[in-house]
């Protein structure tokens, strides 16, 4: 990979954390496979501002890069977690910023919760994963969220529908 100008690419033969560019809020990159690595650091350069992504190889680095530069939103790979309760550890994130998790299906039930509540997106690792995780990337990154009603009719229809389904008054207009 080549640096762009005046900034430099990770090594990940040493395995240590590399900001692309620390003057703008960052996205995180958690991946230990150092293959994906690249693959998601080449497909996201190319949709986020040049120089605007860090990337992590272990649980410690990514929670170092969190408190040092706050960043937008992180991608987390399931090969980070190294078999810890991933529940748990995505509580602590998600306090930072919303997280993108790329996993294997199974676990996906460990998550439901934390998915449910819209600060964490589920992609499964299976099959051509790789662009749904970026797209989601983009979109967090960007400041939208899906999960969000948005305003105006919809969001009334929305409101209108919960309250029928939950049985419940909501003082929302």
């Amino acid at each position: 990979m080549s640096a762009l100008a005046g900034e430099r690419v990770s090594d990940y033969e040493h395995g240590e954390s590399v900001a692309i560019n620390s003057q703008v809020r960052p996205v995180l990159l958690g991946i230990a496979d150092e293959e994906l690595a690249k693959r998601f650091l080449a497909a996201v350069q190319r949709s986020v501002s040049p120089g605007s992504v860090l990337v992590t190889s272990t649980l410690v680095q990514l929670c170092e890069q969190m408190k040092q530069t706050a960043p937008r939103v992180i991608l987390m790979a399931n090969d980070l977690t190294e078999d810890l309760a991933l529940s748990e550890i995505l509580r602590q994130i998600v306090d930072v910023a919303p997280v993108i998790l790329v996993a294997p299906p199974e676990r996906q039930t460990e998550v439901a919760a934390l998915v449910g509540e819209g600060d964490v997106e589920f992609v499964a690792e299976v099959g051509d994963f790789l662009p749904l995780a970026v797209s989601l990337l983009e979109r967090r990154s960007a400041g939208r969220n899906a999960r969000t009603p948005q305003k105006g009719l919809y969001g009334e229809r929305y409101h209108a529908m919960s309250r029928k389904f939950s049985g419940t008054r909501s003082i929302i207009p």
